[in-house]
């Protein structure tokens, strides 16, 4: 239990982080507009600029994604090397889709019902 919630606390930092990071990235855009950067210094300006914004937003929202699932406690709950190792049959231990343990020789989920391989 104690290795889960260093986890989610891992994750909520993250989370933090990324939103900041988009915030940040949001206001500089902003700046550039206000000043006429981009209309003196790129080309085809009105692309980068709606890059600019749409990568500070995507940021953003990945963040506050990130930080309702560490705040739920569901974070890194899928362990990556359970994904790729496998059983002695070739059947993986965990479910690519969801994460969730399988038994030796099972080719699709009982929790989101995907068929594995």
């Amino acid at each position: 239990m104690g290795g889960k919630k260093k986890k989610s606390v891992k994750m909520i930092l993250i989370s933090v982080l990324l939103i900041l990071v988009g915030i940040l990235l949001f206001i500089i855009a902003m700046e550039k507009t206000k000043t006429g950067w981009y209309e003196a210094n790129i080309i085809r300006h009105s692309r980068r600029e709606a890059l600019d914004y749409c990568l500070a937003v995507c940021l953003f929202l990945l963040g506050c994604f990130n930080l309702f699932r560490g705040l739920k406690g569901k974070a890194f709950e899928t362990d990556i090397g359970n994904i790729l190792s496998s059983h002695e049959d070739g059947s993986p231990y965990a479910c690519p889709h969801c994460g969730a343990k399988l038994e030796q020789g099972q080719f699709s989920c009982r929790i989101c019902g995907k068929r594995i391989l």
